[in-house]
C-alpha cells in the first residue's frame, strides 16, 4: 500500500513539473509550424534537433526557439555543424566555404570558435513566424548544405 502511495506521489509530481517551470519551452508561433509538419524531432535546451535525411546519409538539424531581435527585425536561427577541431580550420577550407556562401540564395557557413574549440556550421536566419511549408524548405537546405559540405571538404559522416 506505502509502494502506491509513493508511486503515486510521484506521478502528481511529475504531473506538476511544466506548472512549475521546469518543462521546456518553445516558442508558439515554431510549435504551430512544427504542428503542421509530420517530422519527428526531440528537445535539447529549448532546441528543436532533427535528424534529417539526404540523400543515403543524414544531417542534424536544429532550430532555436528563442530568437534574435535586432531593432525591430526578429528572427531564429536553423543550423547544423559541419565539423569540430580544437585545431584552427585550414585557410584552404575556409577559402573555399567563403566562395561558396556568395553562391547560396539563403544561409550561410560560419566558423565559431567556443572555450578553444573550432565550429564549422551552416545556418539561415528566418521570420520567427515563417510558415510550415517553409520552415520545411530551409530545414532541407540547412540539411542539404551542411552534409554536402561535411562530405566533400571534409570528408565524413559525423553529424
Amino acid at each position: 500500500m506505502m509502494m502506491k502511495k509513493n508511486s503515486l506521489l510521484l506521478a502528481c509530481l511529475l504531473a506538476l513539473l511544466p506548472a512549475l517551470g521546469f518543462a521546456q519551452k518553445i516558442d508558439e508561433r515554431l510549435l504551430n509550424a512544427l504542428n503542421s509538419l509530420s517530422m519527428k524531432y526531440s528537445l535539447e535546451q529549448e532546441t528543436v534537433v532533427f535528424k534529417q535525411p539526404v540523400g543515403k546519409r543524414t544531417q542534424v538539424v536544429y532550430i532555436d526557439s528563442k530568437t534574435d531581435i535586432f531593432d525591430k527585425f526578429e528572427v531564429r536561427q536553423v543550423y547544423s555543424t559541419i565539423h569540430e577541431s580544437e585545431t584552427p580550420i585550414s585557410q584552404a577550407i575556409l577559402q573555399k566555404l567563403l566562395i561558396a556562401n556568395g553562391k547560396k540564395k539563403i544561409g550561410a557557413f560560419e566558423l565559431l570558435v567556443r572555450e578553444g574549440v573550432y565550429f564549422v556550421v551552416f545556418t539561415a536566419k528566418i521570420p520567427p513566424d515563417l510558415d510550415a511549408v517553409n520552415l520545411k524548405a530551409v530545414i532541407d537546405i540547412v540539411a542539404t548544405s551542411a552534409d554536402n559540405a561535411e562530405d566533400t571538404l571534409f570528408f565524413a559522416d559525423q553529424w
